[in-house]
């Protein structure tokens, strides 16, 4: 069977920095980072996100097959608000891998992880363009939210999703657009 990708496009408010739209002088020293902010700072706006988009991407994953039992993986994983989503999802018979280049961002998540009582889900860190040993071809669905978008090199993270998909599984991610 053909591996599959399933993109769904969600419209989202876009928020600009520089001078003109008021970037502040702690920003402007930071202007290489990640401007949204990362641990408990950008997890209050990544579960407020969540929230928001909640129906829209429990009907994503609907459609992409995501059920008890199943293997996912939650690339990007930020604060792990979709992480606990998708363990909680998959059940205890399935599993979720779940990665994000951030440490902060990390702590956040596994400690979600925890307090949602959930045993199913293993961490790495790292850009997944860089990860040489992440366990391929075991997951039904791969799932990112507003990441692609955020690289240089999407199709690059695509190919490296697909790669970690079995045969028939889906790659099921949710991007801004503004047209």
């Amino acid at each position: 069977m053909k591996k599959q990708i399933n993109t769904l496009m969600a419209s989202a408010v876009v928020f600009a920095t520089g001078p003109a739209f008021g970037m502040d002088k702690d920003m402007e020293e930071k202007k290489n980072t990640y401007v949204l902010q990362v641990g408990q700072k950008g997890s209050t706006r990544l579960d407020l996100q969540n929230g928001i988009l909640k129906e829209h991407t429990d009907e994503h994953l609907e459609k992409a097959g995501l059920s008890k039992g199943k293997t996912a993986w939650d690339i990007g994983c930020g604060n792990g608000a979709m992480t606990v989503e998708l363990a909680k999802k998959v059940g205890e018979t399935g599993r979720v891998y779940a990665i994000d280049k951030s440490g902060e961002q990390l702590s956040v998540a596994k400690e979600k992880v925890k307090a949602a009582g959930l045993q199913n889900v293993t961490f790495f860190q790292g850009d997944i363009r860089d990860q040489t040993d992440l366990p391929t071809g075991i997951a039904d669905i791969v799932y990112m939210r507003f990441v692609l978008m955020h690289i240089k090199d999407p199709e690059k993270v695509i190919g490296i999703a697909k790669n970690l998909l079995k045969d028939g599984g889906v790659v099921a991610s949710q991007e801004s657009i503004m047209s």
